[in-house]
């Protein structure tokens, strides 16, 4: 398979006054934030220490949606994404912008054992968990056992989704297929990756114009604005903060 062209940027500018950002936000946290969420995200970061309209508020869309060409929902729902991510968080009636962690990817190699689910899923996702996210691991707790809890996370990270929705959509998977093994669901995905390596090595299938595929499980919607208006406003009335 030939290698798409490669081009190379360099720079020929020493000005400051630019808000750094650090690589991982473009190669580990920009496929599930998207974009947008990135644009939101720099932008924070230049107004870091300041003051900006809540994003609940009508002076949001002037100030903030327009200049970045972003609408009021497209807003929200990046805003969500980074609070899923753990890049903004709601403390002491303060919204705080956190740096990104280098490589989440790193932490399928480390020794998960000694943890609960919660500390195991943590070091997988490489970040702390939101309050929100604690709370959907508490019901996963409730439904599942807890080593296919971080198994689900370990292919979650593989996958490139660090997200406890996505983790929820694999167990779902597995449950619709009577796995209730690590062994098992090891095995699964074996084979899954066996099928898309031959899949690969004959062709595959083109995607249809316009559409992407995807090879894991069904990616997670999060275009539901009255859901993400809803999960601002209680973290802006401390509401969200459930940690264990």
């Amino acid at each position: 398979m030939a290698l798409s062209p490669r081009i190379k940027v360099k720079s020929k500018t020493s000005r400051g006054g630019f808000a750094i950002i650090y690589n991982e936000l473009w190669t580990d946290y920009m496929p599930h934030i998207g974009g947008q969420g990135a644009l939101l995200y720099c932008y924070l970061k230049s107004v870091i220490d300041g003051e900006i309209p809540d994003p609940c508020c009508e002076e949001w869309a002037e100030a903030v949606c327009r200049p970045l060409g972003l609408s009021v929902a497209e807003s929200h729902q990046a805003w969500a994404l980074m609070q899923e991510m753990g890049l903004i968080t709601y403390e002491d009636e303060c919204y705080v912008l956190h740096d990104p962690k280098a490589s989440p990817g790193r932490a399928l190699n480390v020794d998960v054992e000694r943890l609960s689910a919660y500390g195991a899923v943590e070091e997988l996702f490489g970040r702390p968990l939101s309050g929100a996210e604690v709370y959907q691991l508490e019901t996963l707790a409730e439904e599942h056992a807890e080593d296919m809890i971080v198994t689900s996370a370990r292919y979650a990270v593989l996958a490139g989704a660090f997200s406890l929705p996505y983790m929820k959509q694999i167990l779902l998977n597995w449950k619709a297929k009577g796995i209730s093994t690590v062994k098992e669901a090891e095995e699964d995905h074996r084979r899954f990756s066996t099928e898309k390596a031959k899949k690969h090595a004959r062709g595959g299938a083109k995607p249809t114009k316009g559409k992407e595929t995807r090879e894991a499980s069904p990616e997670v919607s999060y275009d539901d604005e009255e859901m993400i208006f809803r999960r601002m406003m209680r973290a802006a009335r401390g509401e969200d903060k459930r940690h264990v």
